[in-house]
Formats: C-alpha cells, structure tokens, sequence
C-alpha cells in the first residue's frame, strides 16, 4: 500500500479473487477503484480507468484550489474565521489567530 501513498497518478488496485478488504484498504490509502482479480470485465475495466483518472483529476483541482484559498485569505489584512454548516470552527487565519489571548 505504501505505493498507493506515494504515487500522483490514478491508481487502480486489482486484488486477490475474493479480498475486497484489500480493495477498501487501498482506496482509503489513496486508490481511485479497485476490481477483485478474475471478476472483472474489459467494459468494467475501461469504465473503472475512466473514472480514476477523473476523480484523480477532480481531487487534484480540489487540492490546489484548497491551497489558493488558504494562501489568499492568509494575506487578506483582515480577521477571517470560518465555520461549516455544523457551526464548527473550521479555519481562522494568521490575523484572527494574533488576536486572540490564552
């Protein structure tokens, strides 16, 4: 799994007959699908390549957009706090952060 962790590219996990485990395993690692070894089809194999390299590619945009916001809202000269539908503090910038006293 460690090559899971590691590598930028869409990952897809074929795994022994019966391991779906293994499958869930690589996903939470970092894999965009996985197929059971002798289970699969070319149709489902092609499908499964398409949609890794899209999810790939919709969670590296994530990634950088992620890392624009938190480099803007960092140089705004304002306090900015952040809370999501929870009402859960999710994120205070350098400002806020400077303001508060422990």
């Amino acid at each position: 799994m460690r090559v899971v962790e590691k590598y930028q590219g869409a990952v897809i996990v074929i795994t022994g007959e019966y391991d779906e485990n293994a499958g869930l395993i690589a996903i939470s690692k970092g894999a965009q699908d996985y197929l059971l070894k002798g289970k699969y089809t070319v149709e489902n194999l092609e499908r499964s390549i398409r949609h890794s390299i899209e999810r790939r590619d919709i969670q590296e945009r994530a990634r950088k957009n992620k890392q624009l916001f938190e480099t803007l809202v960092a140089e705004l000269p304002h306090r900015v706090l952040l809370k999501d539908r929870n009402s859960v503090f999710v994120y205070g910038n350098e400002k806020y952060g400077n303001t508060l006293t422990i």
